[in-house]
């Protein structure tokens, strides 16, 4: 069993060491969560394998080796995304039943249009770095049939997908373990320590309406590599091929005009 592992590690030196345009021999770096920059080696291969089968995997962290259930991990981050989900709408529909009730209206509130309106609230950072406004809705009225009926005051609207995946994302980013399908970094997920490039990017297509017409014309673009629905069930990673980055600023610079 020691010379199998042993073969096993050389194989994947060398191709860590040498690269190869075969991505069946290509490894990648795993990390504990996307907010750690500890890393193990894995082979591609076996990644595509485990992410297939919603099994168990080995991660690197701080106290060592740790088997992580996937299955377990993103059922947690689904039930939080749906609970978020959830507790959205039911404050909307909380907003839209006072303004019902101040209006003296007999109306279910599945049948009225709410009017929103946008504010650009402050500052956050986004996954490409770059920051971008927050954006707040609002509900300033209600519409029955062709009349409309103002909310006074205006009342908080909320994005169901949004507080959906703010709900989730400490179980997301903290407990799924996160594969740098660019390639190999060493010794440590830094920028500086991009090592060894794979020519794939990850691309996360959010919120997707209709998945299986989506599904359909991903699966069938001779540029997708593999793909898979998100932990939180509302959207899909699509790893695609591009051109071998030399640098962790070049990778990001193909990534950004690939999106």
């Amino acid at each position: 069993m020691d010379a199998v592992k042993a073969a096993y590690a050389a194989r994947g030196d060398e191709w860590i060491a040498n690269g190869s345009d075969d991505l069946r021999e290509a490894w990648v770096s795993l990390c504990e969560n996307s907010s750690n920059t500890n890393v193990t080696q894995w082979p591609l291969a076996a990644i595509l394998k485990v992410i297939a089968k919603t099994g168990r995997i080995t991660v690197t962290t701080r106290y060592g080796a740790k088997q992580v259930d996937l299955e377990a991990v993103i059922a947690r981050v689904k039930a939080l995304y749906q609970e978020g989900c959830q507790a959205a709408l039911d404050l909307n529909a909380k907003a839209i039943s006072e303004a019902i009730k101040n209006h003296g209206l007999e109306v279910a509130v599945e049948d009225v249009e709410p009017l929103l309106h946008k504010v650009e609230g402050k500052l956050k950072k986004g996954k490409d770095g770059k920051d971008a406004k927050e954006v707040q809705l609002f509900l300033t009225a209600i519409k029955v049939g062709d009349k409309e009926y103002p909310s006074q005051p205006p009342k908080r609207f909320y994005s169901p997908v949004a507080m959906g995946k703010e709900h989730a994302n400490d179980a997301k980013t903290h407990q799924l373990p996160a594969v740098v399908f660019s390639g190999v970094f060493k010794p440590s997920r830094k920028k500086e320590y991009f090592f060894r490039p794979t020519g794939l990017y990850a691309l996360d297509l959010d919120a997707v309406r209709d998945k299986e017409a989506l599904w359909a014309a991903i699966v069938a673009d001779p540029n997708v590599f593999f793909a898979f629905i998100s932990p939180t069930g509302s959207g899909i990673k699509v790893v695609v091929y591009g051109p071998k980055a030399s640098s962790s600023d070049e990778y990001t610079a193909i990534y950004k005009r690939m999106r």
